[in-house]
């Protein structure tokens, strides 16, 4: 009676194996694709940080756009006082 039994679970394992084998590969494929999401996630975890550096910087951008500003002023209020000067000078005025 144990050949017959022994025969069975031969075929049962023999039976098996294909489906064991397939779902190595699957496993396989799973296990590189985690792999490339970790790789990813280290990139973009690097990118993230040089991102948040470059923004921890925006809040004194503002005071750059007013300085710029400020220099646009300074430069017409400068071109005024010349023309000023040069109407005061041509009519015989003290510059």
């Amino acid at each position: 009676m144990d050949g017959p039994i022994i025969a069975v679970w031969w075929v049962g394992l023999i039976g098996a194996l294909p489906l064991t084998l397939v779902i190595l590969s699957l496993s396989a494929r799973v296990i590189g694709a985690l792999g490339d999401i970790l790789k990813l996630g280290k990139i973009t975890r690097v990118a993230a940080l040089d991102i948040s550096t470059n923004l921890a910087a925006a809040p004194q951008l503002g005071a750059l756009v007013d300085a710029h500003e400020l220099g646009d002023a300074a430069e017409a209020h400068s071109k005024a006082a010349i023309s000023l000067a040069a109407k005061i000078s041509s009519q015989g005025g003290k510059a």
